[in-house]
């Protein structure tokens, strides 16, 4: 009897470890929750791995623990899920799952199935919930892309601007059909749905995509077909037709276009082909942008090229002497104007310049959108040939017309009227009270100016060409004229007569009076105006030196550092001031006195500059360098050179970092071209703002919150690179440096 008893102990020990070992290695996570007392009878490890929480978690959440990991918005359901539970009293019915949110402790919330089961006790009292949860969040996520998928394909099917349908692979039954298919074919959506295939292609020929053997290794078969309308007009239709499943049945989804306009076209095309082929003139087909896709046999003729030499290449191969740009105006304005017509110089294949009478007009699709060009080409080089020996031979009604505002009068050796233009018969009307006539000798209409005009005439004859202006009174005003005399001679140099030219020119004169006594005032105001500046700037810094003086006496007389910070602050302010009038009296010098040129040197320049300015602040910390090029030598203004070193280097001094290690300033030149020298002056000091670069020449105008100067010194720079005929630009970079580049011409000895 022990040996029995212990023999199933044994055997139940070992379904025991069986069932733990089953419960470890399976996917589902199975739990038992006590509703007794609120607690977890058993978590098992799988359910451990995918919550995150241990069982001794779970065992002290118990049933808070659940209702919190649970979705707020999924607790309703499962209520609703054990209450149906609870009203399940056959055991054999099995467990129905829900599907709900739940929290993990490390990937957030999980959709979960939830199979639960209820134990009851003998009298009918639910003990506990056994449940198996398990992981289905990736076939959720899969369903939602699913539907995705469907609500896509649905919505390219109903909105797809072609006609589609889908019928049964066995019936041939219409199963569905988008709109585009119902509006194209007249039929409604119930019409469609109770007919088949044979009722749209009801030839037989059409009938031989229905199988599935003529369909391709994709499952598709594509082309021509006549399809018919409700109101029995037939079409011919391009046809796309692929093998889908619609709830497990083999169904084709057919895609059609109406291609009957396409095909009508292509034979229409194919018709004036062979008229373009055959026509004697030349034929050119483009595309918007002139590229050339067909020509005929009479382009070829004209042009030389074989259609196949030409076709792709831009029109603008067969024209020259062209601005750029100009071929797309002319077809803009055949898009405007809807034609283009003109003479058109051009080349041959074998390199021969040619003539000829172009017409280019749109081409219009089917919408009556412009999708190209046709041109007609007419060799028209005899015609121009013929057109430039007239223009020749006609010189004399060239000169009469050339320019209508002034009079012309064309005369014959004996100084008789040939030919005159409008202006010159109303010029007559006003000043000779009579219009002029054909065969009369102009003498007669200037009577008392005869030996005025003979002599002008005499000379014209003799091949001069003669310009001579007069003043003559006439009804009491003095007017003055500009006469011209031309002689006229054919190509052999023979003179056939005299083109008389006469402009009424005193407006003219009057304005240069007016010009003339303006630049007398003006330059009588610039040389006082260049005394009273020289005058008033000595006499101002007269008092200015007195006032230095005065105040250096007092800073030896006194020890006391108050008066003495005062003093140096009345200093600096008379020092800018100084600066000031010098600046003033530097951009009266410039635009008074005229250029001096010899030959620069540029280092002895520098170092007297640089004597001149070893006591401003913070300058005997600076490193000078020189890169000078010995053959840039130029020859120009010298004082105008050093007022523009002193400007820059100054300003260079005064705007450096001398916090920075190796606080430089750098001089170069060297050879920019045949004529042009490059000077360049270059720091790293505090540099210059992006937002000053464009101001900094103007005048008055101060880049520096450090800027203590009267703002003249880069404008006065500005104006004497201008007038030695240079440029001047400016490099800069906050915080960096920066660099001035001046170009100089080179000069003269």
């Amino acid at each position: 009897m022990v040996d029995k008893e212990e023999n199933l102990y044994e055997k139940l020990l070992l379904a025991e470890q069986r069932f733990k070992l089953l419960l470890e290695s399976a996917r589902d996570g199975v739990y038992q929750l006590n509703l007794l007392n609120g607690s977890y009878d058993f978590v098992s490890p799988s359910l451990e791995r995918f919550s995150g929480y241990a069982e001794i978690e779970f065992r002290a959440g118990g049933v808070e623990m659940l209702t919190s990991l649970i979705h707020p918005a999924d607790i309703p359901g499962i209520e609703e899920h054990i209450a149906h539970l609870q009203s399940i009293n056959n055991p054999n019915l099995g467990s129905p799952s829900i599907e709900y949110r739940f929290k993990t402790k490390d990937k957030g919330y999980r959709w979960v199935s939830d199979s639960r089961t209820l134990i009851k006790s003998d009298d009918g009292k639910i003990m506990a919930i056994l449940g198996s949860i398990r992981d289905i969040s990736d076939l959720k996520q899969s369903e939602l892309q699913m539907r995705e998928i469907n609500r896509r394909y649905k919505y390219i099917f109903e909105k797809n601007p072609l006609p589609m349908w889908a019928y049964d692979a066995d019936s041939h039954a219409i199963l569905m059909v988008n709109q585009a298919a119902i509006e194209k074919y007249g039929f409604t959506e119930e019409d469609f749905l109770a007919m088949t295939m044979e009722d749209i292609s009801p030839s037989k020929e059409n009938r031989q995509h229905l199988p599935i053997n003529g369909l391709d290794d994709a499952g598709s078969f594509s082309g021509e077909r006549f399809h018919r309308k409700r109101d029995g007009k037939i079409i011919t239709v391009e046809v796309l037709s692929h093998v889908i499943y619609i709830s497990g049945r083999l169904t084709y989804l057919v895609i059609a276009h109406d291609v009957t306009e396409r095909q009508s076209a292509a034979k229409s095309l194919a018709l004036h082909a062979n008229i373009l082929k055959n026509v004697q003139e030349s034929v050119i087909v483009m595309d918007l942008n002139g590229n050339i896709s067909f020509w005929n046999e009479g382009a070829e003729r004209l042009f030389g090229y074989k259609n196949e030499e030409i076709s792709g290449k831009n029109y603008e191969v067969l024209r020259i002497e062209q601005s750029e740009g100009e071929f797309r105006k002319d077809l803009d304005t055949v898009i405007l104007r809807g034609s283009y017509h003109g003479e058109v110089c051009g080349l041959r294949k074998d390199g021969s310049v040619i003539w000829y009478d172009l017409d280019i007009t749109p081409m219009h699709d089917l919408e009556e959108r412009v999708a190209g060009f046709i041109a007609t080409a007419k060799d028209i080089s005899e015609r121009r040939r013929v057109q430039e020996e007239l223009k020749k031979s006609e010189a004399n009604l060239r000169a009469i017309f050339d320019n209508t505002n002034k009079a012309y009068i064309l005369l014959d050796k004996q100084y008789r009227i040939v030919a005159y233009n409008k202006t010159a018969n109303e010029g007559s009307a006003i000043y000779f009270k009579k219009e002029l006539k054909e065969g009369v000798s102009i003498l007669e209409y200037i009577e008392e100016r005869v030996k005025y005009f003979r002599k002008g005439f005499e000379h014209a004859m003799r091949g001069h060409n003669i310009s001579a202006e007069r003043r003559y009174r006439f009804d009491g005003n003095l007017l003055w004229f500009e006469f011209t005399y031309n002689p006229v001679q054919t190509q052999k140099g023979e003179l056939l007569g005299i083109c008389l030219g006469i402009s009424d020119i005193t407006e003219r004169k009057i304005n240069e009076e007016k010009v003339r006594e303006q630049n007398t005032d003006l330059k009588k105001l610039n040389a006082e105006l260049d005394r009273f500046v020289y005058s008033a700037s000595h006499d101002l810094r007269a008092p200015l030196s007195s006032i230095l003086g005065l105040i250096d006496i007092a800073e030896m007389e006194i020890k006391d550092p108050q008066p003495l910070h005062y003093f140096a602050m009345m200093k600096g302010s008379i020092n800018r001031l100084n600066r000031f009038i010098q600046d003033i009296i530097d951009y009266s010098k410039n635009a008074r006195l005229e250029v001096a040129k010899e030959a620069i040197d540029f280092r002895e320049l520098v170092n007297e500059v640089n004597e001149d300015l070893k006591y401003m602040e913070g300058a005997e910390k600076i490193k000078f360098i020189f890169d000078l090029d010995e053959a840039a030598v130029v020859y120009s203004d010298r004082k105008r050179i050093k007022i523009l070193l002193s400007n820059l280097l100054g300003n260079a001094i005064k705007y450096h970092n001398l916090n920075q290690d190796e606080p430089f300033i750098k001089i170069s030149t060297h050879l920019q071209s045949a004529k042009l020298a490059k000077l360049c002056i270059e720091d790293n000091g505090i540099g210059i703002a992006k937002e000053h670069l464009e101001k900094v020449f103007d005048m008055f105008y101060r880049a520096s919150y450090k800027s203590a100067g009267s703002g003249l010194g880069l404008y006065i720079v500005k104006e004497i690179v201008q007038k030695l005929q240079g440029t001047i630009s400016v490099d800069s970079e906050l915080n960096k440096g920066t660099k001035f580049n001046i170009l100089l011409p080179l000069g003269n000895k």
